[in-house]
This record gives C-alpha cells, sequence and structure tokens, in this order.
C-alpha cells in the first residue's frame, strides 16, 4: 500500500481546523489532501479523509440545523466504504462502517444505524493499529447501545455501562477520554427519556456537564450538551 506523506500532513491540518471549528476551512484542506492521496496512490488514505469530511459535515449539520448537510454526509460516508472494500485490505473496512452508522444516528434513522454499527463492532479485530485500543473499542460498542435502546432494547443501558466503565480504565488521551466520555453520558440520557427513565437520565446529563466544565478544550460537545439540555 501506498502512503502519501503530503496528504497525510494535509489531512492533519483538516483535522486540526475541524476542532478549532473552522469547518470551511476544514473541507478545503480534505479537499486537498484527496488530491494528494488520489496522485500519490493512498488509498486508504483516501477512505479516511472521506470520513473526516464526514465528521465536519456532522458538525455543519449541529451549527446550521440543517438536514442537506446530513444528507451529504451518508453518501461521503458509503464512499469511503466502498473505497475501502475496494482496497482488499479488512482493517480499511471497519471505520467507515463505523463512520455510517454515526451519520444514520444523526438523522435519527436509528435501524439503519444499528446495522452498521453491528457490521462494525463484529469486525472490532480487524480495527488499524491506529485505532486498536480499547477506548476506541468502547467507543464502537456504546454507539451500538445507544442504537439498541432507541430501538426499544433497554437489555442496551446495561451494555452502555459497561462501554462507559470500559473507558474511563483505558489509557485513551484526556481530550478523547473527556469527548467520548460526556458523549456516552449523553447518549445514555436521550434514550432513557424516549424508554420514560428521566431520573436516571438526569443523573447521566449532570455527569456530561461535569466533564465538560473540568475541559475547556470541549468547546463543540458544550454546544451539544446544552442543545441536548433544551430538548430534554
Amino acid at each position: 500500500m501506498n502512503t502519501s506523506e503530503q496528504g497525510r500532513r494535509i489531512h492533519g491540518q483538516a483535522e486540526e481546523a475541524r476542532e478549532k471549528g473552522e469547518f470551511v476551512d476544514a473541507l478545503r484542506f480534505t479537499d486537498e489532501a484527496m488530491a494528494a492521496y488520489i496522485e500519490d496512490g493512498d488509498v486508504l488514505g483516501f477512505a479516511e479523509v472521506l470520513q473526516s469530511r464526514v465528521l465536519t459535515a456532522r458538525h455543519l449539520a449541529d451549527k446550521t440545523g440543517s438536514e442537506l448537510w446530513l444528507r451529504y454526509a451518508v453518501h461521503a460516508a458509503m464512499a469511503g466504504v466502498e473505497v475501502a472494500e475496494k482496497s482488499g485490505d479488512n482493517s480499511a473496512v471497519v471505520l467507515p462502517c463505523h463512520t455510517v452508522g454515526k451519520v444514520y444516528e444523526s438523522l435519527g434513522e436509528y435501524e439503519e444505524a444499528l446495522k452498521w454499527h453491528e457490521r462494525a463492532v463484529e469486525s472490532k479485530d480487524d480495527l488499524p493499529e491506529s485505532h486498536n485500543r480499547d477506548g476506541f473499542k468502547a467507543e464502537m460498542m456504546a454507539h451500538l447501545s445507544f442504537c439498541q435502546m432507541m430501538t426499544g432494547d433497554e437489555g442496551g443501558y446495561e451494555r452502555l455501562l459497561e462501554a462507559i466503565n470500559l473507558l474511563e480504565v483505558s489509557d485513551e488521551s484526556r481530550y478523547n477520554k473527556d469527548v467520548w466520555l460526556s458523549g456516552m453520558h449523553m447518549s445514555a440520557a436521550e434514550a432513557l427519556v424516549k424508554l420514560g427513565r428521566k431520573e436516571e437520565a438526569e443523573s447521566h446529563m449532570s455527569k456530561a456537564e461535569e466533564i465538560i466544565k473540568a475541559n475547556p478544550e470541549l468547546v463543540l460537545r458544550k454546544e451539544q450538551w446544552e442543545r441536548l439540555r433544551e430538548r430534554l
């Protein structure tokens, strides 16, 4: 497999821009990274940068309230799966499947999201080395469990708690751990409200708020928490 150093460098700039909330710049960098990946024959890099575009589109959907960004994101995510499958590398397929599931979650299409998360979790042993760690596996399990709850499976709550516990004891970086843990508690709250368990939901919202307040880097997560607070 070819590796494009230029593509990886520009791809990194896209990630940095997105984390700063500079979403249009992030999309521009992903365009440039895609061109570099294609020129250098880095198929896996191309599949990965498509996922980066999807994540940026999801943030833009949150910011603008436009579902059009999510509809675009679905097709970009599916393209990532197709490119990964054609690479012949099983490790390249897991992350794009996980990404498709997350987009369908954002659209509220939980049955469809569940199918993709099941596929991703079933293949977790094939995770690429960059993501083959307990913290990320917990993040995958949490999305699957959330979708199970949102489609009526109350047993998904226990599995979501297991994912939270796994992440808490992992050696994941502080930023990733705080982003994912707060997100897991928010997911638990949303699903528990749907299941009529509001008191438990409030506990998870409080835990998410504590994590967010303790880490000033979680700017986007704070905005997401506030929107969820209004909905619940």
